[in-house]
């Protein structure tokens, strides 16, 4: 259900290469873009009626990527607001943008097939005593009645709770890795209990600077200045990230100085990682040093260096699941499936 809400990046890289060869053909960015959202399932559906009644397309793309909750479709509708404003071809920013997103859903992709192996046992080791049991019912159902009685009942159901809470400490390590740490993370000896409980869980604060450079680059390949830049990106920046961009923000507009309100949303932060980002508009200001490049460059160096602490830390979540597999899982099949049959054999042997 909760991917159902979410549109996949390959979706909108889909969508964004149907805007682009609409417009190669001929079409006016507006109709093309209302010719994308005719197609069933694609994340621009909704723009279509807005489109229909006459709005203007930048304000209406816009408003949309302000109100979206998906981070990526949100960037997508605001490099075609800026497209849409902005006037001119915009092939090139819209072909940049379906790259960004392809290389998003190869990465989401490759999470998968690193934690498949881990999920997979997982679930194999869950439908173990459903199966078995299921199994003896079928060859043997008189031992089975005879043993869900009294104390193999009371096995059954404290062997089913075990394998419950099995489950569910797999689940978290599988997807640990992927997930951001919580305040009680942040004392080591709870780091170290959250590690073997639920994984090792890395800061997301990397990835939303990786999106917002990745944004902001796309929206200056259009011509646009770096205070308007970082005035349109700001609305839709995920997580830490974007709420300090907010501020700072608020604070220019306000009559503070940028690199100030900046640098604050940077110690905010408190991320190195975010330091980068707020040093690329300083150079850009003290030294002239096209931003655009810089920006590009930053996210895709974070990109890559979060994917090899991601896959990483998959590859030791798969190890970690031996741990509930031999405290929880093992247990509860005992419990669950050879109890209730030893003490269903018994009781027949008794004259």
């Amino acid at each position: 259900m909760r991917r159902a809400r979410r549109h996949s990046p390959q979706d909108i890289s889909d969508a964004m290469r149907s805007v682009r060869e609409g417009v190669r053909g001929g079409l006016s960015l507006g109709q093309a873009i209302s010719r994308a959202a005719a197609v069933d399932g694609s994340p621009l559906a909704t723009l279509g009626p807005q489109l229909v009644s006459g709005r203007p397309v930048a304000r209406v793309l816009r408003e949309a990527a302000v109100a979206s909750p998906d981070a990526d479709l949100a960037a997508a509708m605001l490099v075609l607001a800026v497209q849409a404003q902005a006037g001119g071809d915009p092939s090139p920013a819209l072909l940049a943008a379906e790259e960004r997103m392809r290389e998003r859903a190869a990465a989401e992709r490759e999470a998968s097939s690193l934690t498949a192996q881990a999920r997979m046992s997982a679930r194999a080791m869950l439908l173990l005593s459903p199966s078995f049991l299921a199994l003896m019912a079928l060859l043997d159902p008189a031992s089975v009645r005879d043993g869900l009685r009294g104390p193999g009942l009371v096995a059954l159901i404290a062997g089913l709770c075990l394998q419950a809470l099995g489950g569910v400490w797999i689940s978290k390590l599988v997807r640990g890795p992927l997930r951001e740490p919580g305040r009680m993370s942040r004392l080591p000896i709870l780091r170290a209990l959250a590690a073997i409980v639920g994984g090792r869980k890395r800061s997301t604060v990397p990835v939303e600077v990786a999106h917002t450079a990745d944004v902001c680059a796309l929206v200056l390949g259009s011509g646009v200045a770096p205070v308007r830049a970082l005035e349109l990106v700001a609305p839709i920046a995920p997580g830490t990230v974007g709420e300090a961009l907010r501020r700072a923000v608020a604070e220019t507009r306000a009559g503070a100085s940028r690199s100030d309100a900046l640098r604050r949303a940077s110690e905010e932060v408190g991320d190195p990682q975010m330091t980068r980002f707020v040093d690329a508009f300083a150079s850009a200001d003290r030294l002239g040093v096209p931003l655009a490049p810089t920006l590009r460059a930053l996210g895709d160096d974070l990109r890559r260096d979060h994917a090899a602490a991601v896959i990483s830390d998959v590859r030791a979540a798969s190890v970690k699941v031996l741990l509930p597999l031999g405290l929880l899982i093992l247990p509860a099949f005992v419990l669950a499936c050879l109890v209730p049959l030893v003490l269903g054999g018994l009781d027949r042997l008794q004259p």
